[in-house]
């Protein structure tokens, strides 16, 4: 204002400059606008969050402070152009259970209930962002989920008040993962799956909004990353349970040609629980159909007089392999691999 005042011949001038002044301002936010969307760089340091927020993103806007159910069992593109994913979004899929997802934004908190189920098996896991995992939950009550709100470090569990759990995640963002199992070739069991998902609940006051970085993907799914248990957690297959919940045998083929079969021994398993098995490409995805075959018995029951169950790997056109159902043989391809998992084991 001063210049302007003692020196009026030089107003023209000093609009021009304050005209360049305001556009360097403006080409300043911009830039840094910018740099704000500007991938972040994924490392060892922050593989576990980037992992999480790129895999919670999947799920929002449908899951963000409200439960999204599948409906459907994970279908398999079988065509060549889909592979190596084939249509699943997470590695390591599997077609004996439905999921359902709920993101919960932290900034307030938020209550889940667990309805009674009867007989059927559900586990409801939670994990923080940086995929800190809670042990899964099989019996109906009520859980509170904060950031911080359980009196004890996070990620940590309490009690709220009567009656209900506290869980203290530590991170702004939590999800929880349901697993609920149906027998995909029963309607009525479907259905009936369906209606214990649509049992559970969640009560908050603000579902919050979604804010993290722009995550540079290329760089998150490396194959080897030298970390610990989170870390080989999040590459095995994001939203994997802890192991006492959920054991897992895995075997890979070194190229040996030829067909398999494997002799599946009587599986102690905890009250409802089942096991099943699942074949995937090099890459961890399901590629055919069959993709997995689910105890018939849903339980420590086997098909054999003895407790056992066979399971067949290859050469399914022979009807040999495919009893007692089509669904004992799986196709097997170049680099197959297997997972036998068994929920909870005893």
């Amino acid at each position: 204002v001063f210049w302007l005042q003692r020196r009026p011949w030089s107003v023209g001038m000093n609009f021009d400059m304050i005209l360049v002044f305001q556009l360097l301002l403006v080409l300043c936010a911009f830039r840094r606008a910018h740099a704000a969307e500007r991938p972040v760089t994924v490392t060892v340091e922050n593989y576990l969050l980037a992992g999480s927020d790129v895999y919670m993103g999947k799920y929002i806007p449908e899951a963000l402070g409200k439960f999204k159910h599948m409906r459907e069992f994970v279908t398999v593109d079988t065509s060549v152009s889909s592979a190596p994913m084939h249509g699943q979004p997470v590695i390591r899929m599997n077609r004996d259970t439905l999921y359902s997802f709920l993101i919960v934004d932290l900034s307030t908190s938020a209550e889940v209930t667990f309805p009674d189920v009867g007989h059927r098996f559900v586990s409801l896991e939670m994990l923080s962002q940086t995929n800190d995992v809670f042990p899964s939950v099989y019996e109906p009550g009520n859980y509170l989920l904060t950031k911080n709100g359980c009196g004890c470090p996070p990620p940590c569990s309490g009690t709220a008040k009567t009656g209900v759990a506290c869980k203290a995640f530590g991170t702004r963002y939590a999800a929880i993962l349901l697993r609920t199992l149906a027998d995909a070739a029963n309607a009525t069991d479907t259905a009936a799956a369906h209606e214990a998902q649509d049992a559970f609940a969640v009560k908050q006051e603000d579902p919050g909004k979604r804010e993290v970085p722009v995550w540079n993907q290329t760089k998150l799914f490396i194959r080897k990353i030298d970390h610990l248990c989170g870390l080989l957690n999040v590459a095995a297959g994001w939203g994997g349970a802890r192991a006492k919940d959920q054991s897992y045998v895995a075997w890979r083929s070194d190229g040996e040609p030829g067909d398999f079969a494997l002799a599946m021994p009587k599986v102690p398993v905890e009250a409802n629980g089942f096991w099943s098995i699942t074949v995937y490409n090099k890459e961890g995805f399901m590629f055919a159909n069959p993709s997995n075959y689910n105890s018939a018995a849903q339980g420590s029951h086997g098909q054999n007089p003895n407790g056992s169950t066979t399971v067949y790997f290859g050469g399914c056109d022979d009807p040999k392999r495919q009893k007692p159902s089509k669904a004992h043989c799986l196709p097997i391809q170049q680099g197959w691999g297997v997972i036998d998992e068994v929920l909870p084991p005893i």
